[in-house]
Parts: C-alpha cells; structure tokens; sequence
C-alpha cells in the first residue's frame, strides 16, 4: 500500500482594493492584508477534491467552486463584493477553517467542515454581517486545542479527523492498528 500525501491546502484572497494576498499553505500565516476587506478567496489542495463558498456581506451565498484560478469567473468564489461568510469541505475529510473580523486582534473559533452544532459550530467561518479581513485553513485540529494528546471523548465527537491526523503514519502502514484501537475504545466505553 503506497502512503497518500499529507494534506496541503493552498490558498489566497483578494481585497476591496483588488490586491491578492500571497499563497499560505495550510496554517502557516494567514491570507489576507489586516484593515482591508475581502471580497474573494481561492483555495486548492495537493489531493482530493476541495468545495467552498462565500457569503456576499448584505447578499447571499455564491455557488460553490472547486477550482484555482484567479483568471477565470469559476475559479475562485467571489464577485469582487465584501464578504463575511466562508464554508469549506473536502472528499477525503473536513478541514478546519476560521476568519478574522475586519480590526480584530482576534480570529473567531475554528470551523470544522461545514459540521453544525449548538454552541460550538456554525456551519461556515464568521459572523453575519461582519466583513472579514484574514482566513485560514488546515487538514487537522489545531494544535493549541490540544491535539498532541488523545482524548476518547473528542475522538468520538470529532468523527475520526482528529484520530486520523495524529496517528496517520500508523495507519498508513498498519491498518489493523485501527481496528484494533476502535475496538479497545469501543470495550473501554462499555465498562
């Protein structure tokens, strides 16, 4: 069995202004220019296939994109007017995204997929009628939500995503290590 890629989400933004901010890989900064608003993102991934959506500030959802390409009216999600809602999904799992309020010195929570649960996720990344000026994206939980350490309760309640980014490698090259492990987990909560 050959080992699939590590996740890689590529993308940009472009602002009021019409600059586009420079391509970010997964959560390693950010896209955007802080103070100015955006008005259309683009994003792409190494593997699998990559949907989102804006939300037009004051308008509508956009249809979902699945390209790249800032040349061409399908290639990026947007239509050059201000934005404060972003949904992002993927074939192979559900990534984790959040924006920034347009001033803010804070993001708001991560988003995961385009999950919906009370409290906790919203279905996309903002908040109506908030324009947004900086957005990330990554293939896992970030880390300051402490994924170094595994927790059968998050493990249950995150669908596997979380599991599978830590422990990977295992699984690339032992599949029955899962099995093995869902089963201890499954026995352990009978007890």
């Amino acid at each position: 069995m050959v080992p699939k890629k590590p996740l890689i989400f590529t993308y940009s933004v472009r602002t009021e202004d019409g600059t586009k901010s420079e391509e970010i890989t997964n959560d390693k900064g950010f896209a955007g220019i802080k103070g100015k608003k955006i008005t259309d993102i683009a994003i792409k991934v190494n593997r699998g296939q990559v949907k989102y959506q804006v939300h037009v500030l004051g308008g509508d959802w956009l249809g979902e994109v699945t390209e790249y390409d800032w040349t061409k009216s399908n290639g990026y999600a947007g239509n050059g007017k201000v934005i404060d809602l972003i949904r992002v999904t993927h074939s192979e799992m559900k990534p984790y995204y959040r924006v920034c309020e347009v001033n803010s010195q804070e993001y708001y929570d991560w988003q995961y997929g385009k999950e919906v649960i009370k409290g906790k996720y919203d279905g996309y990344a903002g908040s109506p009628g908030k324009a947004i000026d900086m957005f990330q994206i990554r293939p896992c939980k970030p880390d300051s939500q402490n994924t170094k350490s595994f927790s059968i309760l998050s493990f249950l309640e995150e669908d596997e995503s979380k599991f599978k980014c830590i422990y990977s490698d295992s699984f690339k090259f032992y599949p029955k290590f899962k099995l093995y492990v869902l089963f201890l987990l499954n026995l352990i909560l009978l007890i």
